[in-house]
């Protein structure tokens, strides 16, 4: 590995810096009313912890890693700040507050979003050199999933930054043994799994690393093998039993309470799998896989251009990995190949699968990149003014979209707030108004208007009695304006005819006004906006990319009362 040269170093402190901006500005965005689901899942299991008597976190779709981090974070802060009172009243040390659970996490997503910039300067340094470690660095922080990601309290983050850590004690297992690095790798695979039990799906990786430095070079030697099997064997035991140990420790209650554990289980297989229908999640039907992600999740994740890059990459980088016999490489192609196409082929598509991968691609393209520089370094100067004239464009056009994410989402007024102030300017505060049940984006028009009623849109075409296109018109005469506070079920209705033909007969002719209901409101989209969401947030990628930090928010006026 070359010498780092200071101006790296500078470089990366930039870098770093910058990140920490984009990352930590506005990250109490949504306060009062926190927005995100699973945030609020995971605030909620902490807000009902109480130390000692009450430990079961009783949410499961997570891990408990992350709830007790909270938690833990959470009563030590208590402590700190209310030491004089700690003895006389130990009810205010042994609980956190919801609010203080959703601060906290987010608070945590930030610093380690911060973090794995650094961190990926480190792997990619090590992996393609100085310029491959720069050129990671700099997509990771302007990766609009990475800066989105540190502005949820959820465990995308968390679960990524584990996952280079483990990615880069591997390396380090396979250039040189050491029973210390093995220890933490063990230690650091059993926090991956206490995060989420899906990533059980990684654990062979870090056991292939050591199977790798014990036997490469002498992998066809087969008295050799045969010599290493129990020592093989004792590592993987040993490898297993701290990985379970961590487990246990950090997810009692997947044990002391396990029939929770199961039905939860039960019920996030189905989601993912397709088995169990729910309302959040028509948006996949007649989906196909990976092409959904290259055109509907990725481009958000990574920009449109970084996708094309990295697809560019996948193949040349496959040639480089042959011709270098670099073992680095087919790491690199394992962990991307099990944090992509383990939830790929999943009926749900949501972007929040696919954040894991983000470092991995930013080293297809870094390494492709590298090796291209080095190239070029003795070719004629047309070349190489094509290359750095090419490479700054890219770099350019990257940091616009990340900027103009950044403006969009945390800059700009929340979207929900938007419409409000529109509302208390054209709304009177006695109108009766509709809107659609399980959406939180309604919630902040509540103080402010005395008769919001939830209709149950989610129903239509679920053969209930109680909802159809018809007792629906005739139920929203009696209202004098409709506020849809996001898109996602609107998408979902308008994109599938034949799945949902009521709901998609109520928003069709909500839209083309024929029910006698115009469209007075809809949440502009400035010039950012139009950058990010190419002109379209409605329809550029899969809903979960801004329907909790910046849904379109529309309202309809009666014109027949």
């Amino acid at each position: 590995m070359r010498r780092l040269n200071i101006s790296y170093l500078h470089c990366l402190g930039a870098l770093i810096l910058i990140g920490f901006i984009l990352r930590f500005y506005n990250l109490t965005w949504g306060a009062p009313y926190f927005f995100h689901p699973d945030e609020r899942n995971i605030a909620s299991s902490v807000s009902q912890l109480h130390f000692p008597d009450q430990l079961n976190p009783r949410f499961f779709a997570y891990g408990g890693f992350s709830i007790y981090l909270v938690f833990l974070t959470g009563i030590l802060m208590k402590f700190v700040q209310n030491l004089d009172l700690f003895f006389s009243n130990k009810h205010l040390i042994g609980n956190v507050s919801f609010e203080d659970a959703i601060i906290i996490s987010r608070f945590y997503s930030s610093v380690l979003s911060t973090l794995i910039i650094p961190l990926i300067f480190i792997i990619g340094r090590k992996i393609s050199g100085n310029i491959g470690g720069i050129i990671a660095s700099f997509l990771a922080t302007f990766s609009i999933g990475f800066i989105q990601f540190a502005h949820f309290g959820t465990v995308e983050t968390l679960q990524t930054i584990i996952l280079l850590v483990i990615f880069l004690l591997s390396i380090n297992i396979i250039q040189n043994f050491s029973k210390r690095t093995f220890f933490l790798l063990s230690i650091f695979s059993g926090i991956l799994l206490g995060t989420k039990i899906s990533n059980a799906a990684f654990l062979p990786l870090p056991l292939f690393a050591f199977y790798l430095s014990y036997l490469s070079p002498n992998y066809l030697n087969i008295n050799f093998l045969i010599k290493k099997i129990p020592l093989l064997l004792l590592g993987t035991f040993s490898f297993l039993s701290v990985v379970f140990l961590v487990y246990l420790i950090s997810n009692p209650f997947v044990f002391l309470d396990f029939s929770s554990f199961k039905s939860s289980m039960d019920y996030e297989s189905g989601v993912a799998l397709g088995t169990l229908p729910v309302f959040y999640t028509g948006e996949f039907i007649q989906t196909n896989p990976i092409i959904y992600q290259i055109f509907r999740v990725l481009p958000f994740l990574i920009t449109p251009f970084l996708t094309v890059l990295f697809i560019l990459s996948f193949p040349l980088l496959i040639l480089l990995t042959i011709k270098k016999r670099n073992p680095f490489f087919g790491l690199l192609f394992l962990f991307f190949t099990i944090s992509f196409f383990s939830q790929a082929f999943f009926y749900v598509k949501w972007i929040r699968y696919s954040v894991s991968s983000i470092p991995f691609i930013i080293f297809f393209v870094s390494i492709v990149f590298s090796y291209i520089y080095q190239m070029m370094i003795n070719r004629k100067y047309i070349y190489k003014k094509v290359f750095l004239t090419f490479s700054f464009a890219f770099l350019g056009l990257y940091t616009i979209f990340a900027v103009s994410f950044f403006i969009t989402t945390y800059i700009e007024k929340d979207t929900r707030l938007q419409a409000l102030s529109y509302a208390l300017e054209n709304i009177n505060p006695d109108a009766r108004i509709l809107s659609e049940v399980y959406d939180l984006g309604i919630t902040p028009f509540n103080p402010y208007f005395r008769s919001i009623d939830l209709y149950n849109f989610y129903e239509l075409d679920n053969s209930n009695p109680e909802y159809s296109y018809d007792t629906f018109l005739h139920e929203v005469k009696g209202y004098q304006y409709i506020i849809i506070p996001s898109q996602r079920i609107v998408k979902t209705r308008l994109q599938h005819e034949e799945a949902f033909p009521a709901g998609n007969k109520v928003y069709k002719n909500l839209f083309s006004e024929t029910i006698g209901f115009n469209l007075v409101y809809e949440t502009p989209c400035s010039v950012w906006c139009k950058i990010t969401y190419f002109s379209n947030p409605v329809w550029s990628y899969e809903s979960t990319a801004n329907v909790f930090d910046r849904p379109t928010v529309y309202v309809f006026k009666n014109t027949s009362r």
